[in-house]
């Protein structure tokens, strides 16, 4: 139940206290037990001036529950301090970070990128070296992989995006009988697997025309172009972004289906992505209503959230 956690520490600790009331190891709670730690709760949520709605929200305070966990079930708290030391200070190294507008989190430090390393500190782009370093993560994405269809040579040989699919999921040779659902990047994934579904359902059956390759080639193209006038690298061949909605009625439009998304959707995500833009550490725990197919009421909550 506890909200903005590491999942996988929470688990490991709640199912260590389960199985030590199940087995008898660990002293049952009594009502009353519950009832001061209900009014604790409520107490804390007054006095840091949220709703009951964060009820379950924990944040950095995760780590006292999760040693009270562990204490009540009398098994050792196992989890390194380099885990929680990560959420104390962070350096975020990329290129942009002279003209990032992110609003961030303030144990989060945006710098220079890394460019080298000694035994002792990493060395930045403008020559500052970080040192007292826990642990180095290397954020650098992902290469695609199909080791079990080789023999389609689909993969570029950067593996930075997977070829020939006619609009990012259908392969071009197999048009109605081999489809890579989910493959754009930056959209809304529930509707873009709902589209894709249906024109994939279109072809299979018939009921929509078969793309040729010079359908592909054509298309192909046309997306290496894009990129080349907005100055992207081909690996956001198959980055979407704002550009999702005409997709996603084009795909409907070529299934020959309704195309159902209501526009209050569009609005919303524009917006979220507008409020992101301002601050991310604190965007998620603001409030949407929606009205109608058209409309939304905003509510600017400005919590930060610790996910």
């Amino acid at each position: 139940m506890p909200l903005t956690v590491l999942p996988f520490i929470l688990s490991e600790y709640q199912i260590k206290y389960a199985m030590a009331l199940i087995e008898g190891r660990a002293e049952k709670p009594t009502r009353e037990n519950f009832e001061v730690e209900d009014e604790k709760k409520f107490e804390e949520l007054k006095k840091a001036g949220l709703q009951n709605k964060y009820y379950h929200y924990f944040g950095p305070n995760m780590w006292d529950y999760f040693r009270r966990l562990a204490k009540l079930a009398n098994v050792p708290y196992v989890t390194p301090p380099v885990i929680e030391k990560i959420y104390t200070h962070v350096y975020l190294l990329h290129k942009g970070y002279k003209i990032s507008t992110y609003n961030l989190h303030p144990n989060v430090q945006e710098m220079a990128p890394a460019i080298d390393a000694d035994e002792n500190s990493i060395i930045l782009a403008d020559g500052q070296h970080l040192t007292g370093l826990d642990t180095v993560i290397y954020c650098t994405g992902y290469k695609y992989s199909f080791p079990f269809l080789r023999h389609l040579e689909i993969l570029k040989p950067t593996h930075e995006m997977v070829s020939p699919l006619y609009l990012h999921m259908a392969h071009i040779d197999y048009p109605d009988s081999l489809f890579f659902i989910g493959m754009p990047l930056r959209v809304l994934l529930f509707i873009l697997f709902e589209y894709q579904i249906k024109y994939a359902m279109a072809l299979i059956e018939g009921r929509a025309e078969k793309p040729t390759r010079e359908n592909f080639e054509v298309e192909d193209e046309k997306k290496f172009e894009e990129l080349k006038e907005a100055g992207l690298q081909n690996k956001y061949y198959h980055y979407f972004g704002d550009n999702m909605w005409d997709y996603f009625r084009r795909l409907a439009k070529l299934a020959n289906v309704p195309y159902v998304t209501p526009s209050v959707i569009e609005k919303l995500y524009t917006h979220g992505e507008q409020e992101r833009s301002k601050s991310i550490s604190t965007y998620k725990s603001n409030i949407y209503r929606i009205i109608d197919d058209e409309n939304f009421v905003f509510e600017y909550v400005g919590k930060v959230m610790c996910d």
